[in-house]
């Protein structure tokens, strides 16, 4: 099954994501921010995490090497106000706010296409 870990602070919004990403399909599994989704990363394995950068307190590159540590294959989506990576440069997909939901599906499914996790 696909996994998917959102990482948001807004809790309607992350509410609002997960109900959609469950009625595609996809297992998942909110955090409000990147403190408790890395304590939840050692019984979650994501394939995709999405993330809004609000969220990280400047804590990207600690997230992305608990990551690599931990689940090797996992991408990342960041969510963000200009859709650039001028702060996380090592994110697979950038998606600027707000944001059609077919955009994130149609990458999510990218993403995860071939992954077991």
């Amino acid at each position: 099954m696909k996994t998917v870990l959102v990482i948001e602070p807004d809790t309607i919004f992350k509410e609002n994501l997960l109900e959609l990403l469950e009625m595609e399909g996809f297992k998942v599994k909110g955090a409000g921010t990147i403190y408790e989704a890395k304590r939840g990363l050692n019984t979650f394995h994501p394939a995709v995490i999405i993330c809004d950068e609000a969220s990280l307190n400047g804590a990207f590159a600690n997230l992305r090497e608990d990551l690599k540590n931990a689940h090797k294959s996992a991408s990342i989506v960041i969510i963000n106000t200009d859709g650039t990576n001028d702060n996380f440069k090592d994110a697979d997909i950038y998606l600027k706010m707000p944001f059609r939901d077919e955009e994130l599906l149609s990458n999510l499914n990218e993403l995860t296409r071939g992954k077991k996790a």
